[in-house]
């Protein structure tokens, strides 16, 4: 008799499978463990254990099945980088898509020139009626429908855009229309 190398228990080394007897003096583990003619090479203690966790290809750690995100179509249903990391990714992918855009309408507010923080900028339609979307809540879009959209658009810190939209400074459209010296 031999023991199991994953669950300890005892097992035959001669059996009967199909009606033909079978030699299992060569094998580590029983044939609960590692059913016949499955052919699994690998260390079985190694692969049940790892099942749980998975390496992220972004950071490189080791960590629990659940700190990754699913999706259908793969074959263990879970994706190769961990959530931080695709979240860290996703973030960064829109600062830099956010810098294109303001770069693409001058970098600084139309009206009063505020260019500090990218942060406090925000796009303006000019005509609300010839609006497809809300530029900032559209990173997946292409950069072509992106420019497409901006061009309809005007740069303005949040103060003036605030003040624009509550009517403090009707002579501010005006001004945003006049074209750039």
């Amino acid at each position: 008799m031999k023991i199991c190398q994953q669950c300890q228990k005892e097992f035959k080394t001669r059996v009967m499978i199909n009606g033909h007897q079978k030699n299992l003096c060569s094998r580590k583990f029983c044939l609960d463990c590692s059913p016949f003619g499955s052919h699994n090479t690998r260390d079985i203690t190694f692969y049940k254990e790892s099942m749980d966790t998975r390496t992220c290809i972004h950071c490189g750690v080791e960590k629990k099945k659940d700190e990754f995100g699913f999706r259908s179509g793969r074959v263990d249903k879970t994706y190769s980088m961990c959530k931080k990391c695709a979240n860290m990714l996703k973030v960064q992918s829109q600062r830099d898509n956010k810098k294109q855009w303001v770069e693409y309408l001058g970098g600084k507010c139309k009206i009063c020139g505020y260019q500090k923080n990218i942060n406090a900028l925000q796009f303006h339609h000019i005509d609300p009626t010839k609006k497809e979307f809300t530029i900032g809540c559209n990173h997946s879009k292409s950069f072509k429908n992106i420019v497409n959209e901006l061009d309809k658009c005007v740069l303005l810190c949040a103060n003036c855009h605030f003040e624009l939209h509550g009517g403090l400074h009707k002579d501010l459209l005006d001004k945003i229309m006049r074209p750039c010296c």
